[in-house]
């Protein structure tokens, strides 16, 4: 203690709702958590707990990221289609394009296996994710961006398709880590 009675009786007011408010966090988190299935009665539907929160703003991020693929996409098939290009760009464009695709196709099926699974979630199944998000992310998406600066498309064009790209890792797929985490350290 301080010596300070006004202090002191701060100090101890602040210990108790900081104790308090973990206590209540405590107790929110672990009656927030599902229900096992031998518990259920017939009828009711499985309580939630905070994975279902964040799994369903991991789905949000990833439509809207897919909606930004699909504008990458339509721009990068744009320049597939002017008379300029040559057959080796073509070939760079077309294996990006799948590139992308495919990892939005993983993550899309990680995704419907962490939305099906009503107990919670491997993790086994969440550091797949968090690889996909991470690295496989980033090295899907760089190669994206090579195979865009060696275009022989404008620089306003390209800078466009970059943009885009860009959005997609620092807006939706950052948010996806983010809650991600989240779902790790529960």
């Amino acid at each position: 203690m301080t010596g300070n009675r006004t202090q002191d009786e701060f100090l101890f007011l602040f210990l108790i709702i900081v104790k308090r408010n973990e206590i209540s966090s405590c107790i929110v988190k672990n009656t927030i958590r599902c229900i096992p299935a031998d518990e259920k009665t017939e009828g009711t539907p499985p309580m939630c707990d905070y994975s279902d929160y964040y799994i369903e703003r991991m789905k949000e991020n990833l439509d809207e990221a897919q909606a930004a693929w699909e504008e990458v996409k339509a721009q990068l098939k744009e320049a597939y289609a002017l008379s300029h290009i040559s057959s080796g760009c073509k070939k760079r464009i077309t294996q990006a394009i799948n590139k992308g695709q495919n990892w939005f196709t993983m993550v899309n099926k990680l995704m419907d296996c962490l939305s099906e699974d009503k107990q919670p979630c491997s993790a086994k199944l969440l550091v797949k994710l968090k690889t996909e998000l991470e690295s496989k992310h980033t090295k899907t998406f760089l190669s994206v961006c090579y195979t865009v600066s060696t275009l022989p498309i404008n620089k306003d064009k390209e800078r466009l398709i970059v943009d885009d790209l860009k959005s997609i890792s620092d807006n939706y797929v950052a948010n996806m880590k983010e809650d991600l985490d989240s779902l790790l350290a529960d």
